[in-house]
């Protein structure tokens, strides 16, 4: 399986409800995200770089499209 097609960009925002919490539930829970993202990056890290390094290369070597007749400067 080739994951390159697999992976997608996500533009829209995830809607959940999210229920009232107390400032130490809110602290508690944005503590335990953190920690999962630093997880996840520290054991994807060479992944995360690939895939950004390779789509950076594709977007310096593509050559800015022709101005449109609808494109005015002001």
């Amino acid at each position: 399986m080739n994951r390159s097609h697999t992976m997608t960009h996500r533009t829209r925002p995830i809607r959940i409800a999210l229920p009232p919490l107390s400032d130490q539930a809110v602290v508690d829970i944005l503590e335990f995200l953190h920690n999962a993202v630093a997880c996840f990056e520290s054991r994807y890290f060479h992944q995360l770089h690939r895939y950004y390094a390779n789509r950076s290369k594709r977007e310096m070597c593509q050559p800015d499209p022709p101005p449109s007749d609808d494109d005015v400067p002001f």
